[in-house]
């Protein structure tokens, strides 16, 4: 075992072993002090019944948060701990509560019936243009592949432009959350300084107005935690897809893209144009006497090669005369 690991551990569970110690010292002072007031009876009185929407969409993203920080400490713990594959759950628990509270707390819904047309227009408009660009990307990318034109292989086409397209709408919404972020922080300053400084100020003016104490204002504004929420979700949809991406090599993109370029149009034995590859090879056929290869790679998933392919027809028999 690695020594870090060791040193590591060691440091957690002597910090475990003080725990005990410094909870009760912590209270002994507390007490001492009389910092917390004691209540005779304590019980838990929050109104669940009375949450809204908006309310059930804020902790389905604290619960993620949550999650995701339960992973991060358990991995301090336990150094082979993937919490990049397990963090994916209460990642994506966070984005859809943000999206969903983002709907809801600006009533999107409302705007969209507004505006449907326009949204329609925008929306086809974008479809168009993403399904354009991912059709020359992955065209690009059959014919660095085999170096021939990608119209010979129109299934590996419309596979890799699918995948080429979620690509795109992913990208694309990062964009959005990067956009719909810089909103959220513009209108939490402007709620802060309007309601905190502007209005908190007109109102004790006007109480010292009326002859009313200071100390009976008790206005709070709701909308200021919704607001905190989304910008603490916000900033995980913007910076989450950024981390997994990174994690994410180059290489092993292009291996699956040559996956399903294989997958999808390469079906053939290179035996049929007496050709001898090495074992897991496969062929797909071209005009004027063409046929490309794809040939297994252990680094590379595969490589292609275009030979001369002079297949011999078989003869049908001819009909049994009576």
């Amino acid at each position: 075992m690695d020594q870090s690991v060791v040193l590591h551990n060691v440091y957690v569970m002597a910090l475990c072993s003080w725990m005990p110690s410094l909870v009760l010292g912590l209270v002994g002072f507390i007490q001492k002090n009389h910092l917390i007031v004691r209540a005779p009876k304590l019980r838990l009185n929050y109104p669940f019944a009375r949450w809204t929407t908006k309310h059930w969409y804020a902790a389905s993203i604290w619960v993620g948060a949550f999650s995701f920080f339960i992973l991060v400490a358990v991995q301090h713990v336990i150094r082979s701990f993937d919490i990049v594959l397990l963090s994916v759950g209460p990642v994506l628990l966070i984005i859809a509560g943000a999206i969903a509270l983002f709907v809801e707390h600006f009533k999107l819904a409302e705007v969209y019936e507004n505006h449907a047309k326009i949204i329609k227009v925008v929306t086809v408009a974008s479809a168009i243009a993403v399904g354009y660009v991912a059709n020359m990307l992955a065209n690009a990318s059959i014919a660095n592949y085999t170096s021939t034109n990608a119209a010979n292989f129109p299934d590996a086409q419309r596979v890799i432009t699918t995948v080429v397209s979620l690509g795109l709408w992913v990208f694309a919404a990062v964009v959005i959350s990067c956009l719909a972020y810089f909103l959220i922080v513009c209108i939490t300053l402007v709620k802060i300084v309007n309601e905190e400084l502007i209005l908190e100020k007109q109102r004790r003016y006007k109480a010292c107005m009326v002859g009313q104490s200071p100390k009976m204002l008790g206005h709070h504004n709701t909308e200021l935690p919704v607001l905190f929420t989304l910008l603490f979700a916000a900033a995980v949809t913007v910076v989450a897809p950024m981390i997994y991406l990174q994690q994410m090599e180059v290489s092993k993109v292009e291996g699956v893209v040559k996956e399903l370029l294989v997958m999808s149009s390469f079906q053939l034995s290179p035996e049929l144009c007496g050709v001898a590859p090495p074992d897991g090879s496969a062929m797909s056929l071209l005009p004027f006497h063409q046929a490309a290869i794809a040939i297994p790679d252990d680094q590379l998933a595969y490589t292609f090669k275009i030979v001369k392919c002079t297949r011999k027809f078989a003869e049908l028999p001819g009909t049994v005369e009576e």
